[in-house]
């Protein structure tokens, strides 16, 4: 398996830079697009607050799409906040740069699922450990991860993992499903605060999917579920509202 590879955003950049059509070329350009955005990350806000760093968002895609997908969720939030997009192992298409955390849309395979989650989540520890050690964050940095579709399964797995448990400023999961089976039982993660989003058109991942998250994220979390009439696999402007609100709510940070 490849490893993940992150695109870092500093607020003080422009946004057009990051999303030329013609961007995306090849995995070379891919590569190069990284090296020249790999430079230490900082909110206009730390140095104020250097003791006590905003969140990083962290961004985690869906099946078939890459790091350059939601970006556009991060800036619409309107947060002010940095954020990195981690574009996932698993190649599917090399012409399109499709990628995917899991090698189907829906897994319904429990223990494949769970043993791909958890190389997916070993993955991406080990990126941001490699991101503190070089200085682009901080050792005592705070996330906010925020997954789409399979990156909604992959950052339900990320929060039962005792090593970014005491790091976790809040989880938002969107049209996923569960990457464990339903009675799976996490410890460490009573106190994380959770918003799961999904529409009830969806008809990629169905409401009998979406249900059994909402069952677990309120079992095993401290979570704020919402469905959406009308939605489909997507991400709604009411929905991208509700989850600045959650967010500004969260813990201590605020707008």
């Amino acid at each position: 398996m490849q490893n993940v590879i992150g695109m870092w955003y500093n607020e003080n950049m422009k946004l057009e830079c990051l999303w030329k059509k013609d961007a995306v070329q090849s995995d070379v350009d891919l590569e190069l697009a990284h090296l020249d955005l790999s430079e230490k990350v900082r909110s206009p806000l730390d140095d104020s607050s250097p003791i006590a760093p905003d969140p990083l968002i962290v961004l985690l895609h869906g099946y078939g799409s890459n790091e350059f997908d939601l970006p556009g969720v991060a800036e619409a939030l309107g947060l002010h906040l940095n954020w990195v997009s981690i574009r996932a192992p698993l190649l599917l298409d090399e012409f399109t740069g499709g990628f995917a955390w899991f090698n189907s849309p829906i897994k319904d395979n429990i223990d494949e699922l769970m043993s791909a989650a958890a190389e997916n989540s070993e993955l991406i520890e080990k990126w941001l450990e490699e991101q503190k050690n070089c200085g682009r964050i901080q050792q005592n940095q705070k996330f906010i991860f925020i997954g789409f579709s399979q990156g909604a399964v992959q950052v339900t797995h990320l929060l039962t993992r005792k090593f970014l448990q005491p790091h976790i400023h809040c989880v938002v999961a969107l049209s996923g499903y569960l990457p464990f089976s339903s009675d799976f039982k996490a410890s460490g993660t009573s106190q994380i605060k959770v918003f799961h989003g999904y529409g009830l058109a969806d008809n990629i991942v169905t409401s009998n999917y979406s249900e059994k998250v909402s069952t677990w994220f309120s079992d095993n979390t401290i979570s704020e579920n919402r469905s959406y009439s009308g939605l489909t696999h997507a991400i709604s402007e009411q929905e991208l509202m509700d989850i600045k609100k959650f967010i500004t709510s969260s813990k201590t940070y605020k707008v």
